[in-house]
């Protein structure tokens, strides 16, 4: 049984292909428009790359998996109707609304007729649950999903037992910190719904000395938590045609000015990012301990686009109410499509699908296909019988790397197939990515990638984090070891990897242990600033020779200047 998920139209597109409850492909439709995050669109090059992966076509499919249930708002919209004010919803923008959404369903339920699949329509936030909780092999857990929002919630809370879903409660709008987070996103002039980790790379240069401001803004209550609507949804409403902001006026006289262009980044707005990170973190302690005191559960899964705050799951995961946590890879949107296709086959079958355990969902390119290209755009190049084994030793020599092996990886962390490498002993390193390579900010933070049996080493807690969206921190006799790895709060945001998951990435990192003495690498994404990750060939070849890279490792082959 063939299920096509499907994630469009809002942010984050994308479309999951699943047979008999394994997941094949996932992939993001911003990897073949080059749009980064996708939005306002359909995964029509996403849907047609996971049915040639599987050599299947359309007709094969036989259940279609939406992420949303338009069909509530179509179908219901007077349920809309205490949102009719000039903070979320005006009735102009309700009835634009309204007709997108109805334009939205004839593109799903022409694919399903065009496939004569039956089309499913599922709610936000189960499908944000199911990924998490499906997506880990944990027998029992509670289960938290935080967003923006996804129809009239933005918080699911609840937990997972064998193959059944439980709902124990939810948050609804206005009340939102992914709302509450793209707002100070925006009043930092960082983009909302893309800057949001730019914030949170902040936050660790100021202190939490916007506490009481925050506490007027959101704060956590018995049954989940609340926000002040009139500090975020500020939109256009309120600022006038053409100057759309999240945040409101009332937000500006609580907070001070909001950055510009013009003003650099001072202890005024680092302390506003700090004051932000703590308070997402305390909401998601309490979320986490709300579930905990009603299930008594020790294992918990998250999911949703604030599930990708690295400092709170490490947080969480500190607490002594907590045996194993397990974040849902591609916690935004485009892993909605994958938790669409498992609520589906979940009702079929009554059956779990199977787990997720690595990222690597994507397309690949053969040595045949990456030679075709080199030769056509006459770069430099040779081929090498262990391109581990050099590209090794040659990071060792303080070269920078582009790395372009396997399957794409899903969702925004590169997991050492479509990376870029450094020597992490090298503190300059940290200048040169984000400078001569990223084209970024100069303070933005670089992740580790080590080996899972090494984790204990360089890590205090040790935790488990195959997809590097938890916080860990690295013990002070560690730290000068892979310093260009390690933020200004001593932490990092490791990826420990296994072997079985991507054997020749292992054995890169094993190589640079043996030329070293460290067994970790420095890894960031493969692309440059405001771009997706690059997915082609020629992608990754434009990338290396539009910045500082020294080498690519593309396939067998390396490319050099």
């Amino acid at each position: 049984m063939y299920i096509l998920g499907i994630n469009a139209f809002y942010h984050d597109t994308s479309a999951c292909l699943m047979k008999d409850g394994k997941v094949l492909s996932l992939v993001e439709e911003e990897r073949f428009t080059r749009q980064k995050h996708a939005s306002h669109t359909f995964p029509h090059n996403a849907i047609k790359f996971c049915l040639q992966q599987a050599g299947i076509k359309l007709q094969d499919i036989d259940h279609i998996a939406y992420y949303i249930d338009q069909n509530l708002f179509i179908r219901k919209p007077w349920r809309f109707q205490p949102y009719f004010n000039k903070l979320i919803w005006t009735p102009w923008k309700f009835f634009g609304a309204l007709y997108l959404f109805k334009q939205n369903d004839k593109e799903v339920l022409k694919l399903g007729e065009e496939a004569k699949a039956k089309v499913h329509f599922i709610e936000h936030h189960l499908t944000h649950a199911a990924s998490a909780f499906y997506g880990s092999d944990y027998k029992k857990a509670n289960i938290l999903t935080l967003d923006g929002r996804g129809e009239l919630i933005t918080s699911y809370f609840g937990y997972g037992d064998g193959s059944e879903l439980h709902k124990i409660g939810e948050v609804p709008l206005p009340h939102s910190v992914g709302v509450t987070y793209t707002a100070i996103t925006d009043f930092l002039n960082f983009r909302p719904n893309d800057g949001e980790g730019k914030v949170m790379g902040l936050a660790p240069y100021g202190k939490d000395k916007f506490r009481k401001e925050f506490d007027k803004i959101i704060w956590p209550t018995k049954d989940g938590f609340r926000t002040n609507p009139k500090y975020i949804w500020g939109h256009i409403e309120e600022w006038g045609r053409g100057k759309a902001r999240w945040y409101t006026k009332d937000t500006v006289k609580l907070l001070g000015k909001p950055r510009t262009n013009e003003d650099p980044i001072n202890n005024h707005y680092e302390h506003i990012a700090a004051s932000m990170q703590k308070k997402t973190e305390d909401i998601g302690l309490h979320m986490a301990k709300l579930l905990y005191e009603k299930t008594g559960y020790k294992n918990i899964v998250l999911a949703g686009g604030v599930a990708l705050n690295a400092k709170m799951n490490g947080l969480i995961a500190q607490q002594d109410f907590i045996d194993n946590i397990y974040i849902q890879p591609a916690a935004t949107d485009s892993g909605a499509a994958m938790g669409a296709a498992m609520v589906v086959y979940n009702k079929l079958t009554g059956k779990r699908p199977e787990p997720i355990e690595h990222v690597y969902l994507g397309p690949e390119s053969s040595d045949e296909e990456i030679k075709k290209v080199l030769d056509k755009c006459k770069v430099k190049y040779k081929k090498v019988k262990d391109i581990a084994g050099e590209t090794a030793e040659l990071l060792a020599k303080g070269k920078i790397f582009g790395w372009f092996q396997g399957r794409m990886e899903v969702g925004p962390r590169a997991l050492g197939c479509r990376s870029i490498l450094v020597d992490p002993s090298d503190r300059e390193m940290v200048h040169k990515v984000n400078y001569y390579v990223k084209n970024r900010e100069l303070w933005r933070p670089f992740a580790l990638s080590m080996l899972y049996e090494d984790k204990d080493k360089y890590l205090v807690h040790g935790f488990k984090s195959p997809f590097m969206i938890m916080i860990d921190d690295v013990p002070k006799e560690r730290q000068k070891e892979v310093i260009a790895g390690v933020h200004v709060d001593g932490t990092t945001r490791p990826q420990t990897l296994e072997k079985k998951h991507n054997p020749l990435y292992h054995k890169l990192i094993s190589e640079f242990g043996k030329e070293t003495g460290t067994p970790v690498l420095l890894n960031t994404s493969f692309n440059l600033a405001g771009e997706p990750i690059v997915m082609k060939p020629e992608e990754a070849i434009k990338d290396f020779f539009g910045s500082g890279m020294d080498y690519l490792a593309i396939g067998n082959y390396l490319v050099f200047k």
